[in-house]
């Protein structure tokens, strides 16, 4: 008989410096993108497009590694993922004109598996009572990386040449490939398949086929937590990919002070994880998703309405509360309507899907509005987007029980589970 997963030797105890690791080598490209895009010629809709361009082939493969992941482990399509990133880095490093630019981020988004799959470890190394908590994990591990990425960003731009090339701007994502080299070597050394996992989905793989997403989208909670995932991450997205051209157009920066200020969002969201836990077990994931929607959206809604840097600062960082609450609650969620332990990858590719669906529209919508409209209207237009899924969710699962109950309840038949 397998263990539970209770049992197991502090999986996500070895998971955390793994994905820790290659979430700060994310984090590196967020301030310095837009920069190198811009340097190459690019106005407000071209950097739009090379961050949908990324999102669009992890859009592509996302459902595949979680379907692999679901075959042969979890341990092996991370350690795959994870050095695959490193390439992408290199590519992205020697980029001398905007064509290569956009063929090395789509590059990055085919290979992008970690997050996906990562999940999925989570959330078979935990029982579903504490699967909020160990989703946090990623959460603080998102937080930190935006907190320490993009300043390392910063300061490796601050230290190379404005010449193009590995040595002057792409300097940063040579400091990105080896993080994700180091990470990839240090998952090979310490990371375990959790434990029972490999039998179950072996035992079960000719049992049960793997079902499309059209097939998980007929469960009406699932569909309704794609939604709200959607334009999570269209409006993230938005103030990741825009942002630099925001505060290089009114307030005459760079990417080193982009970095300073994406690292200060990262750490109050890391702070604020920390004790997601003692706010999961008082509010339930639904009632603290639901919040973390509503400051979301606030704080992009109102961040560009003054022109004082102070107000602008105060408001990203309740942005960035809501957003440290809507990770774990929507991940936990997400992972809970799993209805076997082989189903968890796809679940979680689905999850996946629907971020990068949201990667697609939103950069290239925030670059679109930013040339068209104003500056401003990109973060207008995610705080209304952000406001009006907080809503929806409101109105599908403000009168439940569920909503009332932190825990979580299965129906019979796991079709309609939140």
């Amino acid at each position: 008989m397998s263990q539970t997963p209770t049992r197991q030797p502090r999986p996500l105890l070895r998971l955390f410096p793994v994905l820790l690791v290659n979430l700060i080598a994310f984090g590196v490209a967020i301030p310095v993108v837009p920069a190198l895009a811009k340097q190459l010629g690019a106005a407000g809709t071209e950097v739009g497009l090379i961050f949908a361009l990324q999102a669009l082939g992890q859009l592509c493969t996302a459902p595949l590694w979680g379907k692999l992941s679901d075959r042969v482990g979890r341990r092996p399509v991370l350690i795959a993922t994870i050095g695959a990133a490193a390439f992408a880095d290199v590519f992205t490093s020697m980029c001398t004109t905007l064509p290569a630019l956009f063929g090395a981020r789509l590059f990055a988004g085919i290979v992008a598996g970690v997050v996906a799959t990562s999940t999925a470890y989570v959330a078979d190394s935990t029982a579903p009572e504490r699967r909020s908590t160990g989703m946090a994990l990623i959460g603080i591990c998102f937080g930190l990386g935006f907190t320490i990425g993009p300043g390392l960003g910063a300061l490796a731009s601050h230290l190379s040449p404005d010449e193009l090339g590995p040595m002057g701007r792409g300097f940063p994502f040579v400091v990105s490939a080896c993080l994700n080299l180091l990470a990839a070597a240090a998952a090979a050394v310490i990371l375990i398949e959790p434990s029972g996992s490999v039998d179950d989905r072996r035992a079960r793989r000719l049992e049960r086929r793997p079902q499309n997403i059209r097939v998980l989208l007929a469960r009406p909670n699932l569909r309704a937590m794609s939604g709200l995932i959607l334009c999570y991450a269209l409006s993230v997205t938005i103030l990741e990919s825009i942002f630099f051209l925001y505060a290089s157009d009114r307030y005459g920066y760079d990417e080193r002070q982009v970095g300073l200020i994406f690292a200060g969002m990262g750490l109050l969201a890391a702070s604020v994880q920390g004790g997601i836990r003692h706010i999961s077990a008082r509010l339930g994931d639904h009632r603290m998703t639901l919040l973390g929607a509503l400051l979301l959206s606030t704080g992009l809604l109102f961040a560009t309405a003054w022109e004082e840097l102070g107000f602008l600062l105060v408001l990203l960082g309740v942005a960035a509360t809501g957003r440290a609450l809507i990770q774990p609650g929507a991940l936990s969620l997400f992972s809970q309507t799993a209805t076997s332990p082989e189903e968890t990858g796809q679940v979680m590719g689905l999850q996946q899907s629907a971020q990068s669906l949201g990667r697609i529209i939103g950069p290239a919508l925030g670059g679109f509005a930013f040339d068209v409209i104003s500056p401003r209207a990109p973060f207008v237009l995610a705080g209304v987007i952000m406001g009006t899924a907080a809503l929806v969710w409101w109105r599908k699962f403000g009168a439940t029980a569920a909503l009332r109950d932190p825990s979580l309840d299965r129906t019979a038949g796991g079709d309609d589970v939140v």
